[in-house]
This record gives C-alpha cells, sequence and structure tokens, in this order.
C-alpha cells in the first residue's frame, strides 16, 4: 500500500490534509495513479541527472508532469490564506510504501511499530520511537501513517 505524504514548513495537520486532497485532485482528474506519476517523475530525475543522454519515454514525461503539477498544486492548497513572508519556495510531495510499517508484539507485552526493513522501531520526527504501545495505539499511528500524518525519520534506503 502506498500514502502520499507532504512536508511543508510550518503547516498544520490541516494545511498538510488541504494539500494532499489537491495533489490527489490533479491525480484523478489526469486518470493517473500516483505511483505511476511517482514512477515517471522518479525516470525524469534518472534522465536528469545521466546528463539528458537519450530520449525519455513520452509515457514516463506525461506522467513525470503530471507529478509536478500535483505537488504545486500541493504545496499551493497546503498555504492558502498564508501571509507572503510565511510561504515556502518549495514543498516535498512523496510516495511512501506504507507496508514498510506494521506493528507487533515486544518482549514485554507491549506493542511498538516497525520498519519491515530494518526491523527497528519507527522513529517520529520530533519525538522518539514508536514503542510501548497498545494494540489500540499501535493500529492508530499505523493508520495516521498511511494517510501521511505522521512524519517518521528518513529510512537509510530512502533516496
Amino acid at each position: 500500500m502506498y500514502a502520499l505524504t507532504l512536508k511543508v514548513e510550518g503547516a498544520s495537520d490541516e494545511d498538510i490534509r488541504r494539500g494532499l486532497d489537491a495533489a490527489g485532485a490533479v491525480f484523478e482528474e489526469a486518470g493517473v495513479h500516483p505511483a505511476e506519476a511517482s514512477e515517471g517523475f522518479f525516470a525524469m530525475e534518472g534522465w536528469d541527472i545521466g546528463g539528458f543522454k537519450g530520449d525519455l519515454d513520452e509515457e514516463a514525461s506525461r506522467n513525470a508532469d503530471i507529478w509536478l503539477k500535483a505537488q504545486e498544486a500541493a504545496v499551493k492548497a497546503c498555504c492558502e490564506g498564508w501571509d507572503e513572508s510565511r510561504k515556502p519556495v518549495s514543498g516535498d510531495l512523496e510516495l511512501i510504501d506504507t507496508e514498510r510499517y506494521e506493528k507487533r508484539r515486544a518482549d514485554d507485552g507491549s506493542w511498538m511499530v516497525y520498519n519491515t526493513f530494518t526491523g527497528k522501531p519507527a522513529q517520529a520526527v520530533g519525538g522518539g520511537p514508536l514503542l510501548g504501545l497498545n494494540e489500540e495505539e499501535a493500529d492508530e499511528l499505523l493508520s495516521l501513517i498511511d494517510e501521511g500524518m505522521i512524519e517518521l525519520e528518513p529510512r537509510p534506503d530512502s533516496r
């Protein structure tokens, strides 16, 4: 399963939700799944890094454009009503694989949310590891991760 996340400095949860809704509308209007658009953007970045050698596949180019439009719409909607001095130059729209995080029972009987690739507890930005939970709390945190409402520390395998 995948989830869109949006990172904009100083944004509230409501701002982020508004931005994610705007990005979703762009994908829906274009008839492209966010995963396809993300793959197109990734292909375009690789083409750029490779010195623009050869041609970028037409479908990848179209999907990359949709990703960029969704990101622009997300940031614009997120920052709607903000004072100009507060508006960031850009934001970061990402597609994350939410199945990287699951819950399991710890040795002490409590529950934790962990990264399935590293086996280590997930770590919330500005918080601590997601440990010492009851099962209901672990389920709720996984839902919030799926919705992109909890920002996690970068994984070693990202980017």
